[in-house]
């Protein structure tokens, strides 16, 4: 899917290009690979998405996490993702909207095996603070 010139910025009608929904990295730690993109989310606004699939009984796969996170009305983009040796997580990614320019924001994950409602087939939603001021929202990725 092309997202390409769909990000706000303030100052301009000139959008940012954030690409399209290709896989931009993957990581793998313990028997599961995770990985994200940037998705079209309300089919307005850009999202991070982030999917982790636990592969140790491969060639039985099963979701851990697969949600997209959105920043209330702001464009979030090129996500990337790290994790510790607690198998703690964050995202880091590009947020802006007609009155931000481009700026990096993080939020952190708890590990999956916490994890409790990351893929619970419902709308349940998940907070975690990004920075000072903000809260981001994690939502199931449908």
């Amino acid at each position: 899917m092309d997202l390409g010139g769909v990000n706000r910025q303030p100052g301009t009608t000139t959008q940012i290009n954030n690409g399209d929904s290709r896989l931009l990295y993957a990581v793998w730690k313990n028997g599961r690979l995770s990985t994200g993109h940037t998705v079209a989310c309300g089919g307005t606004y850009a999202c991070g998405g982030f999917t982790e699939l636990n592969v140790a009984a491969y060639p039985t796969i099963t979701a851990l996490n697969d949600w997209v996170l959105s920043a209330d009305g702001e464009e979030v983009y090129f996500p990337s993702v790290s994790v510790n040796a607690a198998d703690d997580k964050t995202m880091v990614y590009t947020v802006s909207d007609p009155n931000r320019f481009a700026s990096a924001a993080w939020a952190a994950m708890p590990s999956s095996i916490d994890c409790t409602n990351c893929v619970d087939g419902g709308t349940n939603i998940l907070r975690f603070g990004a920075r000072a001021g903000f809260d981001s929202t994690l939502q199931r990725f449908v």
